[in-house]
């Protein structure tokens, strides 16, 4: 799959029972603070509402805590445009295509106005953390990649009177869809290593509920480190990559023949944002997200099976990791819930 085939829209107007978000993201590492982007899609089952579009933007700062901010704004579906080739993602005042993101969002009664316009350069390559007949069955309900694992970015974010100027900052922009949220997922993005800034980092561990039970993490993982990539995404390998999950973080051992992949990446409470937000088929999912997590990551590698690991390289980022964790509701710390800005909230706000 090119970049081009896997940031196509899958939706098509009268298309139900289904949702489709492109988010990007950023870190200014001056500033220490970084932000999420999500241009989204929203068409319920029949009986579960109408067919939706949104903005939102969410902004992470590691050093003054009280910074950080979520918005999100919905529209009517007739303002969303959607444009396979070349791409192109419109809704209301955002626009997302193959080397350009901009877009803002109003000021409300709790947040100031914000606005993006940032270029890039789209990566050579896709990463596809599913097998690839995870994209093409119709029996994976979510599907996730990222048609953009290590990108630079240049251009202006706003956050109220603040403004940062981003120049070759990295960044990443992934695309997921589907008929239905997983059970309970976490998604994690690194490409600002401090030892070497162009290897990337990615790791998709799923859980699903079968019956009253729920299955043991199956995780993805793969590094791109110095032209080669250290990947675990065959099936019979994720099933035996040990995934550890905590609340604010994940630590995880990928063992092959010939090498082994370890790392763990977490994030404070107070560096989380919360949110709920309903799935296609009307189930409530809460999802946890920031872009300051740090990550410590280590390579190993042998000769053969039968001979010992030997160390290659240790990599570490602080405060520039994408780490998201969703999921059935849960009750959140209060730091955490402090910073939940509500959808309803957030539109009633923007239309005084």
């Amino acid at each position: 799959m090119s970049n081009t085939d896997v940031n196509a829209p899958r939706w098509r107007r009268g298309l139900t029972g289904h949702y489709e978000v492109w988010g990007t993201s950023f870190n200014h590492r001056p500033s220490r603070t970084g932000g999420v982007i999500h241009y989204g899609l929203h068409s319920p089952k029949a009986g579960h509402g109408q067919p939706s579009c949104s903005l939102a933007f969410s902004f992470f700062d590691a050093i003054q805590g009280g910074n950080n901010l979520a918005l999100l704004q919905r529209f009517d579906v007739q303002r969303l445009a959607l444009q396979d080739a070349p791409l192109r993602i419109a809704i209301d005042a955002g626009e997302l295509t193959a080397d350009r993101i901009r877009g803002n969002l109003p000021q409300t009664k709790k947040t100031p106005a914000v606005r993006w316009d940032l270029n890039y350069r789209s990566s050579s390559f896709p990463h596809l953390p599913l097998p690839e007949f995870g994209y093409h069955s119709a029996l994976v309900a979510s599907k996730s990649l990222t048609p953009n694992p290590a990108i630079y970015l240049s251009g202006t974010v706003a956050v109220g009177e603040r403004e940062l100027q981003l120049d070759q900052s990295p960044g990443g922009q992934y695309h997921a869809w589907g008929n239905a949220r997983r059970s309970a997922w976490t998604r994690v993005h690194c490409c600002a290593f401090r030892e070497e800034p162009t290897a990337a980092l990615e790791l998709y561990s799923v859980r699903t509920n079968l019956g009253p039970l729920r299955t043991p993490p199956l995780t993805f993982v793969a590094l791109y480190l110095g032209g080669e990539v250290y990947r675990f995404r065959d099936i019979t390998q994720a099933a035996l990559i040990r995934a550890d999950w905590a609340p604010n973080s994940i630590r995880f051992i990928a063992t092959g023949r010939t090498i082994r992949l370890e790392g763990e990446i977490a994030a404070r409470t107070e560096q989380l944002i919360a949110a709920d937000e309903q799935a296609p088929n009307g189930r409530t999912v809460s999802r946890q997200l920031t872009q300051i997590a740090s990550a410590k990551v280590l390579l190993h590698s042998r000769r053969s099976p039968i001979a010992p690991f030997r160390e290659v390289c240790r990599l570490s980022c602080a405060n520039a990791v994408h780490f998201e964790r969703g999921g059935a509701p849960t009750p959140d710390p209060p730091s955490t819930r402090q910073r939940i800005i509500s959808d309803a909230a957030q539109t009633a706000e923007s239309a005084d």
